[in-house]
């Protein structure tokens, strides 16, 4: 396996984490964040939330933004996460790759001794 292989690996474990977190806590985080901007907006503009519609599209856009800034914090965040830690692992697993030591020959190997040579052929 490659080191880009390993960090494209990483990265969708990455964003596969992201997306279980983002719905267990992005959900209500992100439009609770949101809202709280879009009223703090609303204070500034118009000095309370009246019965216009302005203020109301206000506090939806603020909303909804809010959910899309949690998405990306979250998903991209770990995939990010997920991808550096895949690309450290491709990178460690091809520098044990270099060192390997391999046997100078197959009878040495077969035989355990360097320089020896196993018998063949039939006695007689």
């Amino acid at each position: 396996m490659r080191n880009t292989d390993a960090a494209k690996t990483g990265w969708y474990i990455g964003v596969g984490a992201g997306v279980v977190l983002f719905v267990l806590l992005g959900l209500l985080a992100g439009p609770l964040l949101g809202s709280a901007v879009g009223l703090k907006i609303i204070e500034i503009l118009y000095g309370t939330m009246g019965t216009e519609a302005l203020p109301r599209i206000i506090l939806g856009v603020s909303m909804v933004l809010g959910l899309l800034v949690s998405a990306a914090v979250y998903i991209l965040g770990s995939g990010l996460i997920g991808w550096t830690v895949g690309y450290i692992a491709g990178a460690a697993r091809s520098r044990v790759y270099v060192f390997r030591r391999t046997p100078a020959s197959n009878e040495s190997a077969r035989s355990g001794l360097a320089g020896e040579s196993m018998p063949t052929g039939s006695v007689g």
